[in-house]
């Protein structure tokens, strides 16, 4: 019966996973970070003259250095630093790159820490002593880069640099009331002087109402008075500055719509846009390469929406683009692969991941990539279980008698090219016109390898995946609500189920939600948790950590579940986690040889 169960489960999990959808117009990699990445930035870390990416997570700030045509070494993490120095949270946090101390390599300002480049990847504290960095520029026209620094007053301060990391104060800029919680400034030349202006969404400033307030700069690191324009945002709206009508004066873009800039430091009537209906995160930049602003949003999901440019202050029908994970967001634009054209760098928090969208030309083919079947992530490791979506020349699904147990189903079989140039044919589980379930061959060679469809037609290109040591996913029922069993295990012995969550039938479907494991009522008796997933079979035992609402808890045991691809972790649930705070759930996240995999979250009473 167990047996049985877990090959349901097994079929459900792949057969319905959309994580992917092929995109014309990008290509996606996926990269692994630390525990929960919340900011992103791009700058020359190591004076190579190549993009790196810098990220800031729960867990610490690591550096991507460049290697060239968009690919990147493994994040390399600084020691001593916390993500939380660099970064408050998604929302109202900014994270800066520069060359502060004009050395030659860029360096990292956010929160309240200035971090000094070491050109290997790694950061020195330079100040911990800064209130909260929420955005720089030259506002003094000396070729030094500035600070400004906010509170919760509604304050913002400059600190002029001086070249050598080194700071003095500079003008404050005081909205109204000292009651406005301060937002990421914006900073651009909103009356096209030449001078960098500061833009402040206030949220709470009665008896107006939410406003933009722009103090437009003298050149000489002062500003003029507040320019006041109703805007209507509310806590937590992103406010972005870009051209959208090509006259070359910045327009405002929020919530509320695209707002048209007059050249004076105020903005029109916001012209509504459903395009930029209540996101949580927004960027601006020409991401289709037509020389019009696009506007990339997020909503809180696996997914971002491009909502091309039309040129004169509107937008075409946002594009819904499938990002590698869950709770996504749009970070950064920039051109990493030396193209010429705009990638988008897209923060996954619960995958713990960060996906590159590479932009293909138009018209361009995207080249498809295979995705874990747990996390979604693509990235694979030898004898894991992942799925390919796309068009395929199969005319019916056809589903495995045993999963993965055949490389052929209906006369169509997928084979894997390794770096090393050895072809296998995959085992199958699932075989449609749209979609193809399948496990990665043993032995297959670490490092890129190509996907092609054997058929009695002949050999076609399918795509191409990357292939890890590990690629640890746990697979989920809902979210980030993990596909897990408990145990209670009686002083004698005896076992009792102990669920971990709960599905019924629903309109749109199978619905499933948390079970709250009875922790507080266990005493003496232990109670056992397995998670299931895929991507870590190669992993020594001894490299594998399990953390809870930021306790450890004792692994037991982790390898191959018995199904082919599918792998198993076992775990003590500790009971000094009900000592612990939490809200709604305690966050579950697991290390395989230091990768972190897809975030899970469990709820105990």
């Amino acid at each position: 019966m167990r047996g049985l169960m877990l090959h349901r489960f097994l079929l459900l999990c792949t057969v319905t996973s959309s994580y992917l959808l092929a995109q014309p117009s990008f290509f996606r990699k996926d990269i692994l970070v630390g525990e929960r990445p919340v900011m992103i930035v791009a700058g020359d870390f190591n004076g190579d003259g190549r993009r790196d990416l810098a990220v800031a997570t729960m867990e610490g700030v690591f550096a991507l250095l460049g290697t060239g045509g968009g690919n990147f070494g493994r994040p390399i993490r600084t020691e001593g630093v916390a993500g939380t120095d660099l970064a408050s949270d998604y929302l109202n946090s900014f994270v800066g790159a520069a060359d502060f101390n004009s050395d030659g390599k860029d360096d990292l300002a956010g929160n309240r820490v200035l971090l000094l480049s070491r050109g290997d990847g790694t950061f020195s504290v330079a100040r911990r002593d800064l209130a909260i960095v929420v955005g720089a520029g030259d506002f003094n026209r000396d070729g030094k880069i500035d600070l400004l620094q906010g509170d919760d007053q509604g304050v913002v301060r400059v600190l002029l640099g001086d070249g050598g990391g080194g700071f003095r104060a500079g003008a404050t800029l005081t909205t109204p009331h000292r009651e406005p919680e301060v937002f990421v400034p914006v900073v651009a030349d909103f009356d096209r002087d030449g001078r960098s202006d500061v833009g402040v969404l206030s949220f709470f400033a009665f008896p107006d109402g939410p406003s933009f307030r722009v103090f437009l700069g003298r050149g000489d690191g002062t500003f003029g008075p507040e320019i006041r324009t109703q805007v209507n945002c509310g806590p937590g709206c992103p406010v972005r500055a870009a051209d959208f009508n090509g006259d070359g004066v910045p327009d405002l873009v929020s919530q509320g719509g695209i707002a048209l800039g007059k050249r004076d430091g105020s903005f029109q009537a916001p012209i509504p846009s459903p395009s930029v209906t209540s996101p949580f995160y927004i960027a601006v930049a020409d991401v289709t390469g037509d020389g019009r602003t696009d506007m990339v949003t997020a909503l809180g999901g696996s997914t971002i929406s491009i909502a091309p440019g039309k040129g004169d202050g509107t937008l075409l029908p946002p594009t819904t683009v499938e990002s590698g994970g869950f709770y996504s967001y749009p970070g950064i634009a920039v051109d990493l692969d030396g193209d010429g054209r705009l990638d988008l760098v897209v923060v996954n928090q619960v995958s713990n991941s960060l996906s590159i969208l590479f932009s293909r030309a138009q018209g361009g083919a995207a080249v498809r990539r295979a995705v874990s079947a747990a996390s979604g992530i693509a990235i694979v490791a030898p004898e894991s279980l992942a799925t390919l979506y796309g068009p395929t020349p199969a005319t019916a699904s056809l589903t495995a008698d045993s999963p993965y147990s055949t490389t052929s189903l209906g006369g169509v079989s997928l084979e894997v090219r390794d770096s090393a140039g050895t072809a296998r044919l995959a085992p199958l589980a699932y075989f449609s016109p749209t979609q193809i379930n399948f496990q990665v061959p043993a032995g297959t060679a670490l490092g890129e390898a190509t996907l092609a469809i054997v058929s009695a037609a002949g050999t076609t290109q399918a795509g191409g995946m990357q292939v890890d040591a590990v690629a640890p996913g746990l697979f989920m029922m809902s979210g980030n609500l993990p596909a897990a069993t408990g145990v209670l295990v009686e002083p004698d012995g005896t076992q009792v189920p102990m669920p971990v969550f709960t599905c019924s039938p629903s309109p749109s479907g199978i619905t499933c939600e948390s079970s709250p494991i009875p922790l507080s009522t266990a005493g003496a008796r232990a109670i056992y948790l397995s998670f299931f997933g895929t991507g870590f079979r190669g992993a020594n035992p001894d490299n594998v950590t399990c953390w809870i609402n930021g306790v450890e808890a004792p692994v037991i045991y982790a390898g191959p579940q018995g199904t082919p691809g599918l792998d198993q972790i076992n775990i003590l649930l500790p009971p000094v986690l009900l000592n612990t705070e939490w809200f709604d759930g305690m966050p579950v996240t697991i290390r395989i040889n230091g990768v972190a995999a897809n975030s899970a979250w469990i709820a105990v009473r």
